[in-house]
C-alpha cells in the first residue's frame, strides 16, 4: 500500500447530524479501513465533558479524524495548532490498525473515511480556509455533506441536539442547526471551486426511512457495493440514539 494511493472520502457536517456514525458506517464498506465505535454519555460544545444520564453520541477510531488543518473549534475551547499531511495520516492509520488482530481490512484498504478534526462544520470551515489547507496534501475523492430534507426528520435531529447542548435559550439549538444547514447548502458552489465532487447525503432518509434508493446512491459515491446487513446497522444505531418516545 502506498499512502498517496489511498482515497480521501471527506465528511463535512454540522454538530448533531450523526457525523461520527456515518464515518463508522462508511468504514464498514468494501475498500475502506474499518473501525469500531463506542457510546459516549457526555455532552458537546460549551457543555463539553458534562455527563449525561444516557448515551448521546459516539466515539470513533482516530483514523476517521484527520488533523489536516489548523484552526479553532467554533463552540468549544479545542483547537488544532499543527497539521498532519495526508500521507502521514494514512501511514499512522495503517500502523495503528496493524496492532489490532481482528481488523482484516488493514491489509486491503484503499480508502479512508475522514472528517477534519474539530473543523467539520462547512460554514466555519470556509471561514478558517480548512478545505484549502486539506487539498494541499490530498484531493478528496468526494466531499460528503450530511443533510436533511424532511421536516419531521429535522425535528428528530433537533430533539437530539437539545440533549447534547441543553442551552437555556429554548430556540438556540434550532437557530444553530437551521443556520448551519443553510450555510452548508449555500457554500456548495464555493466548495465546487476547490474540489471536483460534492454530494449531499440525506441522512434523515437513511436513518429514519431506511430508504434503499438513498442508501444505494450513497454507495455509488463510495464506489463500494451495498452491505447485506446495512438495515441492521442503522436500526441498532437509531434504536439507541433516536428512540421513539411513548406516551
Amino acid at each position: 500500500m502506498k499512502s498517496k494511493d489511498v482515497e480521501c472520502h471527506l465528511v463535512m457536517h454540522t454538530a448533531c447530524m450523526c457525523g461520527n456514525f456515518f464515518l463508522y458506517f462508511m468504514g464498514q464498506h468494501e475498500g475502506f479501513l474499518s473501525g469500531k465505535k463506542w457510546d459516549r454519555a457526555t455532552r458537546i460544545d460549551k457543555f463539553w465533558g458534562e455527563k449525561s444520564p444516557e448515551p448521546l453520541h459516539l466515539s470513533i477510531e482516530r483514523h476517521n479524524l484527520w488533523q489536516g488543518a489548523i484552526g479553532a473549534a467554533e463552540n468549544s475551547p479545542h483547537q488544532n495548532t499543527w497539521t498532519v499531511p495526508w500521507d502521514e495520516h494514512v501511514r499512522w492509520s495503517y500502523l495503528m490498525a496493524s496492532k489490532l488482530r481482528d481488523n482484516e481490512t488493514v491489509r486491503t484498504f484503499t480508502k479512508l473515511s475522514v472528517k477534519p478534526n474539530l473543523l467539520h462544520n462547512v460554514k466555519h470551515a470556509m471561514k478558517e480556509n480548512v478545505i484549502q489547507q486539506l487539498i494541499e496534501t490530498v484531493m478528496p475523492e468526494c466531499v460528503y455533506l450530511l443533510g436533511v430534507s424532511n421536516p419531521e426528520h429535522y425535528d428528530r435531529f433537533l430533539a437530539r441536539a437539545e440533549k447534547l447542548r441543553p442551552y437555556d435559550d429554548p430556540g438556540l439549538n434550532d437557530r444553530f442547526l437551521f443556520d448551519n444547514l443553510l450555510g452548508q447548502r449555500e457554500h456548495i458552489p464555493d466548495l465546487l471551486k476547490l474540489v471536483p465532487k460534492v454530494e449531499t447525503i440525506d441522512v434523515g432518509k437513511i436513518l429514519f426511512d431506511v430508504d434503499e434508493q438513498e442508501y444505494h446512491t450513497f454507495c455509488k459515491h463510495l464506489k463500494s457495493p451495498p452491505l447485506e446487513h446495512w438495515r441492521e446497522i442503522i436500526k441498532e444505531y437509531t434504536d439507541k440514539f433516536f428512540p421513539i418516545e411513548t406516551q
